[in-house]
């Protein structure tokens, strides 16, 4: 199983201790950046198994579940730190649990931002596992499209 080790194993470093995301610019023009862990981590395995109830729970109101995400997803150290969250002022939010809270359960789309890049793979792999995987794709004459070289020309 070695060919789907290469394609699916994490940077155990990078998938515990997360990786910056920009997720958009702020008014000053500066990156939103999310520091972001990867699903399942054991730390999100544990968040998950202790607010299963919680979750089943709020299955039929649509506001208390998106709570509940919030929570594992903070619990689970999915999202762990950010910068350049600015308030009305443009005064740096810092990033707190309450914060945190505050902003995913308010924006849809940065729950959504966050989850998809906690569950994209490549997001946690090695500098050396990605120029490794590069080097394998150029030297089977496949383009990222899946096509082979002479088949793009």
């Amino acid at each position: 199983m070695k060919s789907l080790e290469k394609l699916y194993k994490s940077d155990e470093n990078l998938s515990i201790n997360g990786v910056p995301i920009t997720v958009g610019f702020n008014e000053k023009d500066e990156p939103i950046t999310m520091i972001v862990c990867e699903a399942g981590n054991p730390n999100h395995e544990k968040a998950q198994r202790r607010h299963s109830r919680a979750l089943e729970a709020s299955r039929n109101n649509f506001k208390r579940r998106k709570l509940v995400m919030a929570e594992i997803i903070l619990d689970g150290k999915i999202l762990k730190d950010w910068s350049g969250v600015l308030d009305s002022d443009g005064n740096e939010v810092p990033f707190t649990r309450e914060n945190a809270i505050k902003a995913l359960t308010k924006y849809d789309r940065l729950m959504s931002d966050v989850i998809s890049a906690a569950d994209d793979h490549l997001n946690f792999k090695s500098e050396e596992e990605i120029i490794e995987g590069e080097e394998s794709e150029k030297n089977s004459g496949k383009s990222s499209s899946g096509q082979s070289s002479t088949e793009n020309s």
